[in-house]
Formats: structure tokens, C-alpha cells, sequence
């Protein structure tokens, strides 16, 4: 009888999909002008997309 043999490979994950997500923008501590507000918030956003995207090719990787 032939002998079948099941075996689990992991995928091989890409270094740049394991990065981890940048931290918020930390904030002066001062008072804040919505000229000082809105690039940290579009930095914030920013970051949060590319994590996000990152997190969506790693779980395509791994399925």
C-alpha cells in the first residue's frame, strides 16, 4: 500500500507585511491651531492606510 502523507507548509510572509504599524503622531504639548491639527491628522490617516493595507496583504498571504 502506498504510504500518503500530509504535511502543513507555512506561506512565506513577505518582511514588509510583518512591519508594524506606525504609532499616532505624539502631540506638542501647546495649544493647537487647525493649521498644526490637520497635517498630523493626515499623517495619522495616512499611516493608518498603509497598515491597513499591509494587514490585508498579510491575511490574503496566509489564507
Amino acid at each position: 500500500m502506498p504510504i500518503i502523507e500530509t504535511r502543513y507548509v507555512k506561506p512565506a510572509i513577505p518582511p514588509s507585511l510583518a512591519m508594524p504599524c506606525n504609532p499616532p503622531v505624539r502631540l506638542p504639548d501647546r495649544t493647537l491651531s487647525a493649521g498644526d491639527i490637520v497635517p498630523l491628522w493626515a499623517r495619522d490617516r495616512a499611516s493608518l492606510k498603509a497598515c491597513t493595507a499591509r494587514h490585508n496583504a498579510l491575511v490574503e498571504t496566509t489564507k
